[in-house]
This record gives structure tokens, sequence and C-alpha cells, in this order.
């Protein structure tokens, strides 16, 4: 089954009001052979942000496993030379295999999964930390809804601890921009919250923002912070942090001290794109049956007004 049968056979299954505007991204390549689902992702869609459909692998592949039979996937790319955005592609895609067992990767490309294997578990990786709290005026939508709630949240006076705009660009060996990564300045989880021994991380998308890269996002985010609670990412000393920015000394001051047990991933938002919203549930019942432990949720927005 090649990709135009299989965007018509979802045609088939989402309801009539939708599927006149359902379409596969250009830009990853979909085939289903003898139970298995190829997925090649281009050259354009490997450059692109995770967050946009023409690079959203994994969200495409979590939807469609929903609408479609198939046992595997194997994955497969274009290798570019584009620097911090393609690492971060290979994280994820290294995320992937090692979360689900379904998923492989094509003979191809083992040797640049070796070497981030090697990466992790050498623990070479360090995250970043915010140097400045975050801007007072909202640039969008998303980061205007992001700092009501924030400070709705704190109004509560509960015993959590919370913030937002959190950043997790990776260096390697230490942090310096010569060692970079990953992107950092955009790399930023919306909110966070620990509540006792549970960390809950959101990412937040406005009803205008439906991409299916809400869930490669939050996937990626959420894989990044359980190598961090697991020790596989190194991250600056609280004691060494001389303001408590965004929460920051909290932040690490808890996983220092061992205190976090629990991983979330919430997806924060009332709208979702079609393929999501016909099987919500069954997505997140496959999210939850990662190899990491990590427990996906869903969460509408509260009312700010």
């Amino acid at each position: 089954m090649e990709k135009q049968q299989i965007l018509s056979t979802i045609k088939t299954i989402v309801k009539k009001e939708a599927s006149g505007h359902l379409g596969l991204t250009e830009f990853i390549d979909f085939s289903l052979r003898e139970s298995c689902l190829h997925v090649t992702v281009s050259e354009q869609g490997v450059a692109m942000n995770m967050q946009e459909n023409g690079s959203a692998f994994e969200g495409w592949i979590f939807a469609l496993k929903c609408y479609i039979n198939f046992d595997s996937v194997v994955l497969d790319w274009v290798s570019i030379n584009n620097g911090l955005h393609y690492n971060r592609f290979l994280l994820r895609a290294y995320f992937f295999v090692e979360s689900y067992e379904w998923v492989s990767i094509c003979d191809s490309k083992n040797a640049e999964m070796e070497k981030i294997r090697q990466l992790v578990e050498n623990k070479k990786f360090w995250i970043n930390y915010p140097k400045r709290e975050a801007k007072k005026e909202a640039e969008n939508k998303e980061a205007n809804l992001e700092r009501l709630i924030i400070e709705h949240w704190k109004k509560l006076n509960t015993n959590e601890v919370l913030n937002h705009q959190f950043p997790v660009g990776l260096f390697i060996d230490k942090i310096s921009e010569n060692y970079q990564f990953t992107p950092g300045k955009g790399s930023q989880i919306d909110i966070w919250k620990i509540t006792e021994d549970t960390l809950r991380i959101y990412e937040l998308k406005h009803d205008d923002n439906t991409d299916i890269g809400i869930i490669s996002e939050l996937m990626y985010y959420a894989n990044v912070i359980h190598l961090l609670l697991n020790d596989n990412i190194q991250y600056p000393s609280p004691k060494n942090l001389k303001k408590n920015l965004r929460g920051e000394s909290d932040f690490y001051g808890k996983i220092q001290d061992k205190t976090i047990k629990k991983l979330e991933a919430v997806f924060f938002a009332n709208k979702f794109h079609p393929l999501i919203t016909e099987k919500k549930d069954d997505i997140l019942r496959l999210l939850n049956e990662n190899s990491f432990g990590i427990k996906y949720f869903q969460q509408d927005l509260p009312c700010t007004d």
C-alpha cells in the first residue's frame, strides 16, 4: 500500500467533515509492505523544526498506527549536513527506537545511531540553563496563555514548584557555544510543575495551532528530561546558580536530591490535528507503552478570562 492508498483508507475512517481537509505531508514518504510501515523523511523534512508537520515523523507514525494495520515500522531519512537541527533529528530517532520495540532504523543509519548511543551512555551531554527571566511581554497567543496560566497557578499558593520557558538545549562535554549539539534558544519546555515526587511537563498549543507535531515535540522534551532524571545528562549544580531564574535552582535542586520519581508529559491543548482528534485515546495508549515509563496525558487549557 503506497502513500495515496494509505490516505484514501484513512479518509474512509475519519469523520466526513474532517476528511476533506486531510493530507499526508509531502516531506515524508509512507508505504506499507507485509505489515511493516516504511517511513522515509526527505532532506527538507529532516531540516525542518520538529513541531512542523513535514518533520514530525513520530506524530504521523502514532496516528497512522491507529488507522491502518501494521506491526512494525522501519524509519529512514536523507542524511544532511545541517548541524544542530540534524543532531536533534538523530536524537529523536534514537529515542523512538529505544522507546518502542516495534520501531527500527534502516541498516544504513546504524552508524549514526551508534554515535548517539555512545554519547548517551558515556554521559557526554550537558543541558543548558536560563540566563535571564522570560520576557514579560508575550510574543504570541501561546506565550500569552502560558503566562496567564502560570500567574493563576502561583496564586493558588500550593506546595507545587512550577515555572515556564525552561531551556533544554544540549551540549557536548560542557556548556559553551562551541560545544552546542542541539538548538538552544527556541528549545524550551512551555510549562513545568513538580508535585511531591512527580515532574510534569506541558506542551501548550493555542486552538489555532493543530499541527501533528505536538506529539513529536512533547516526546522529545520528555525523553530529554528522562535522560536528565536518570543521570545520563549532566547539569549545573544548584549551588553554582546565582539566581533562581525561571525556577532553575528549584528544578535542579529536586533532581539533585532525587525527589522526582515519576515523569508525566501533558498535551496541553483543546484542539488537535483531525487524525489525533479521531483517535486521541488510542494514541495516548500507544504512547504510554514506552519502555522509559513516561506517562502521557491530555489536558484541556483552563479558561483564562
